[in-house]
């Protein structure tokens, strides 16, 4: 298999678990954001809100940066930063604020990808 070939279907299957954790997980889990960090309903929104906000912010320098370093540094710049944010989600969250940190974090990596 030609290498453009191998580069484009990882890609994807990183694509599609990016989109899943960035754009799919936060909301499902609105529920234990209320209940761990005793969080009103519509503030436990606000990491996905915020992350939206900074996603959309970040495309144009992310466009930029596809522009100047080329797609695949940009791919494993956008999924290593994902990765890190994933990771940070999942094992240095203690504070509300912590959360929203690490979701606009995923932000600028799924921007870069």
């Amino acid at each position: 298999m030609d290498t453009k070939w191998r580069m484009a279907i990882a890609s994807a299957i990183l694509n599609v678990i990016q989109a899943g954790t960035f754009f799919m997980t936060p909301t499902t889990l609105i529920p234990l954001i209320v209940k761990d960090f005793n969080a009103e309903i519509a503030l436990a929104a606000l990491p996905v809100a915020v992350g939206k906000l900074t996603y959309v912010l970040c495309l144009l320098p992310g466009g930029l940066f596809v522009d100047h370093f080329g797609a695949r540094a940009s791919l494993i710049a956008g999924f290593s930063i994902v990765g890190a944010a994933t990771l940070g989600y999942a094992t240095l969250v203690r504070e509300f604020g912590q959360l929203v940190v690490f979701h606009m974090m995923m932000a600028v990596g799924s921007a870069l990808s």
